[in-house]
Parts: structure tokens; C-alpha cells; sequence
């Protein structure tokens, strides 16, 4: 996942620099259950949400889990 920096000069956009977010496996594909959009970006611009799809040899679950404000959630969870 890569984010670009564009100039616009009149009509006429050039890409002036390419940053990489974070890597994704080659075997993770780029639609999850036929969807080509397996990513969100937050309101914020700050976050992604993204759907993952089941992995050989992981159990086979029909249930979706979203972790709001997961390190708080994990601090409560596992206090030091």
C-alpha cells in the first residue's frame, strides 16, 4: 500500500513523490468474497480498516470481529 504526492500544474497533475505505507503478503488477494475494495480509509485520514480473508489452514469462521480503540481495550484486558 502506497501513498502519492501529486503537483498540479494547470491542467496537468505530476506524481512528485511515492511512499510505502506497509507491505501486503503476495498471497493475500486483492478482493475479499468478489469485493475489489477490501480497504477503508477512516473519516480522519489516520486509519484503515481492512477486511482479511480466511488463510489455509486457519479455522473456518463465518463471524466478523471489530476492535474499536483496541490498545486501550488491551490495556484494560492486560494491565501492566
Amino acid at each position: 500500500m502506497v501513498s502519492a504526492e501529486y503537483e498540479a500544474d494547470g491542467d496537468v497533475f505530476r506524481r512528485v513523490e511515492l511512499r510505502t505505507l506497509f507491505g501486503v503478503p503476495d498471497e493475500y488477494p486483492m478482493s475479499v468474497a468478489g469485493v475489489a475494495d477490501f480497504y477503508d480509509v477512516d473519516l480522519d485520514d489516520t486509519r484503515f480498516l481492512m477486511a482479511r480473508p480466511k488463510m489455509s489452514g486457519q479455522a473456518d469462521t463465518r463471524s466478523t470481529v471489530l476492535v474499536e480503540n483496541f490498545l486501550e481495550e488491551l490495556r484494560r484486558l492486560v494491565p501492566n
